[in-house]
């Protein structure tokens, strides 16, 4: 007790004039005081053009820039050395211009910007390392510059973006290393900007997106090694997503997916060790909409057939045959639009997708053949009279599914004219094609 009442606490004014002198009359005054409170709290910086703190060495103590409002020039905080002890940014405002943390070093302890406003600059922290303890952005605004922590180390603390909000900025964590804690952007609401993990090194926390919502973002993990979990759930406007590309990521822990998307998800050359979760993906990308695909020219856009065969196989390793039967139509689709398949190929698969969604539709083929049982029940008792309404409908089951019918139940083929016994063979025909395709989604369906 008698340590923290002993303690040196440099605020207010006096830490002001200090600050003034420059970098080094702070230093030397910190050699002197290596324990020691900085207190910034609720100073107005507004009336300087800029702010900084570039090189400054912070005692092992408290440092508090809470309600701090730094003006409309650049904030520094470039090279800083902030010691041992918490670094509270809490409700801090930064306006116009950029805030640099790059290259800082904060000590363990918990740095703290929950609920600062950021301004219209870029937001940097490129290269910082920060000790053990969390490190928390909830709550934060970011502005419409870049949000970099290109190359930052964070500890064994978790780190906090949610509830979060950024603006057009991209979003980068190329080459961050991250220890043990987890990484939240729950309910965290990103701009348009590009968000990157590439080439970053998570430890064994989870990285959660959950409940975060997107607008027009691409999505980036190429070449991240996470040793944690990884979720997206119950995401909002995922559809809007440009880029989800996950391409040559390593994942030791579970990996769920959810949500509608307009983009195919990119997970070739991934390892995966634990859990994948794509049972709730669902894509739909617009350009497979509204056009007759037997015989059309194919489209000048990007191919997906090999993203959407690894999304299969992965379904299919972690027994979501449901999602691997959606993958698998999406991939015929977009070979569909390739010179994958010859004009006669593309026909065939178009009709094998109309008539039951390769394999996924059960309602479809059946609707089929019981239209086909009406209509051809009609025709016969067009042509023949005599057979009456009944006589009709039996023969056209006959012909529809004869495998139900006793062989004497078998209708004449002598009683009809020749161009009846050609509607019947074309009958048979029909009724054996949309059988096998029934039967094709039943099997399906219940995985007989």
């Amino acid at each position: 007790m008698a340590d923290t009442e002993e303690r040196t606490v440099l605020k207010g004014q006096n830490a002001i004039d200090l600050w003034q002198q420059g970098a080094d009359a702070w230093n030397a005054w910190v050699e002197k005081n290596p324990i020691a409170d900085i207190d910034f709290s609720e100073v107005d910086f507004s009336k300087y053009a800029d702010v900084s703190f570039a090189r400054f060495r912070f005692p092992n103590g408290k440092k508090d820039f809470s309600e701090t409002v730094f003006g409309d020039g650049n904030a520094r905080f470039y090279d800083a050395t902030f010691g041992e002890g918490d670094v509270s940014f809490y409700g801090a405002t930064f306006v116009e211009g950029d805030v640099s943390f790059n290259a800082a070093k904060f000590g363990d302890g918990n740095v703290n910007f929950y609920r600062a406003t950021f301004g219209k600059g870029n937001v940097r922290f490129s290269d910082t390392a920060f000790g053990n303890g969390w490190v928390s952005f909830h709550g934060a605004t970011f502005g419409d510059g870049e949000v970099d922590f290109h190359g930052a180390a964070f500890g064994e603390g978790n780190v906090s973006f949610e509830g979060a909000t950024f603006g057009v900025g991209a979003v980068s964590f190329i080459d961050a290393i991250f220890d043990a804690g987890s990484i939240s952007f729950r309910g965290t609401i990103f701009g348009k900007g590009v968000i990157t993990f590439a080439d970053a090194i998570l430890g064994k926390g989870s990285l959660i997106f959950d409940d975060a919502s997107f607008k027009e973002n691409s999505i980036v993990f190429r070449n991240a090694d996470i040793n944690g979990h990884l979720r997206l759930q119950n995401c909002r406007n995922t559809k809007t997503l440009r880029i989800l590309f996950f391409r040559a990521m390593r994942l030791t822990g579970t990996f769920i997916l959810e949500g509608n998307f307009t983009c195919v998800p990119d997970l070739r050359s991934t390892v995966m060790a634990a859990h994948v979760d794509l049972e709730t993906s669902f894509i739909d990308p617009p350009r497979y909409k509204r056009r007759f695909p037997a015989f059309a020219f194919p489209q000048p856009a990007a191919y997906h057939a090999a993203q959407l065969r690894r999304l299969k196989e992965l379904a299919e390793q972690n027994c979501h045959h449901e999602a691997a039967l959606r993958f698998f139509a999406l991939e015929r689709q977009d070979m569909r639009w390739t010179t994958s398949l010859s004009a006669w190929a593309s026909g065939l698969d178009w009709f094998y997708d109309m008539a039951c969604v390769h394999g996924q539709s059960v309602m479809r083929p059946a609707a089929i053949l019981t239209g086909l049982f009406v209509v051809f029940a009609g025709v016969y008792g067009l042509l023949d009279p005599c057979l009456g309404a009944w006589g009709a409908a039996v023969k056209s089951a006959y012909y529809t599914v004869p495998f139900v019918f006793i062989k004497s139940a078998r209708p004449a083929v002598a009683m009809f004219s020749d161009p009846v016994h050609a509607l019947t063979m074309a009958q048979q025909g029909f009724s054996f094609i949309f059988l096998f395709l029934l039967g094709v989604s039943l099997r399906n369906r219940f995985r007989l």
